[in-house]
């Protein structure tokens, strides 16, 4: 899987035991939480959950988002927590809104009005906590055709940093990642998504797709910095829905505001053959999959190497000790 300019720093991890599922359900694709009170930071974790059998073009598809507390190595159910119905793929991000922290999450749904053309979308929703996130309420923002949006404030301007993964146009192929500076979250919307720039990664072949799971704002020396975890995938076909898939967690460090439009270099830091307790996936074809949920986000983004969460197989999560930067 290794490819010119593409570092690999290789890391291990372990599959976690996940309460509160019934006998036929799977977890997997976390999007990790940092819930900070006076006393104690809590690691959350919004899981995608599903039936075995759940398939985005079959007769069984009800994926949802339940939210999960981590403590003593296993993840047990949040209680209280909503429980976004139909969605999937979960993403969150703290940001401060009139002097108030509050919470972006973000999920993908699959618009089905149209039952021979299902269309992906991402809702956004915002709240002051997780506790009080609401599945019925009007999300903020839909962006339609386009999964992976990540999101994340810069502390010194408040605006809001996107990263995009393309899916339309013959200059970068499906699975890109571009970025775009919005002033405010009521400019997330579909125009301005679309004209998000090309980050110049290395190492991407045509046929891979690439995407962003997590995203922080770092700050080295005063200068502005992007810490992304994400996945870099292939497949041994042309159909992405039916040959073998190989997914690969990786990170990569960039300035946003690079008008020199240096190359970036991601490093990998898990492949599937370094967890321990994985066996087959969901499906075949998808036993040798690593999703990045990442370490969680956090307000003070005061980041050490540390905890981070994976989706395994499309079916199961592992956690595991970062590894050092190289």
């Amino acid at each position: 899987m290794k490819e010119i300019g593409i570092k690999e720093n290789p890391s291990k991890a372990k599959i976690v035991k996940i309460n509160g599922l019934e006998i036929n359900e799977i977890a997997y694709n976390p999007a990790v939480i940092i819930e900070e009170t006076k006393s104690k930071k809590e690691i959350i974790l919004a899981l995608r959950v599903e039936d075995k059998n759940s398939y985005w073009l079959g007769n069984i598809y009800n994926p949802h988002i339940r939210f999960f507390k981590y403590e003593q190595g296993v993840l047990n159910p949040l209680i209280g927590a909503p429980v976004f119905e139909m969605h999937e793929d979960a993403f969150a991000t703290w940001f401060m809104d009139k002097g108030k922290i509050r919470l972006l999450f973000g999920a993908v749904f699959v618009e089905k009005t149209d039952k021979a053309n299902p269309q992906v979308t991402t809702r956004f929703y915002t709240a002051d906590n997780i506790f009080e996130l609401s599945p019925s309420s009007k999300p903020i923002a839909i962006i339609h055709d386009m999964k992976d949006i990540r999101l994340v404030q810069d502390p010194e301007n408040q605006k809001f940093l996107v990263l995009t993964r393309p899916t339309k146009g013959e200059e970068f192929n499906e699975g890109r990642i571009g970025l775009i500076t919005i002033d405010k979250l009521s400019d997330l919307n579909d125009e301005n998504v679309n004209r998000a720039r090309i980050l110049p990664i290395k190492g991407i072949k045509t046929e891979d797709k690439i995407g962003s799971n997590e995203v922080h704002y770092l700050s080295e020396n005063g200068n502005p910095k992007l810490l992304v975890y994400g996945h870099i995938a292939k497949s041994d076909g042309p159909d992405w829905e039916k040959d073998c898939l190989h997914y690969r967690a990786m990170r990569f460090i960039f300035d946003p505001y690079d008008s020199q439009n240096k190359e970036i270099i991601p490093e990998i830091i898990l492949s599937t053959k370094m967890v321990q307790g994985h066996g087959a996936g969901k499906y075949p074809r998808t036993t040798d999959v690593v999703f990045t949920g990442g370490k969680g986000v956090q307000f003070d983004e005061k980041l050490v190497p540390n905890l981070m969460f994976y989706g395994i197989g499309d079916n199961s999560i592992a956690v595991g000790q970062e590894p050092n930067f190289s």
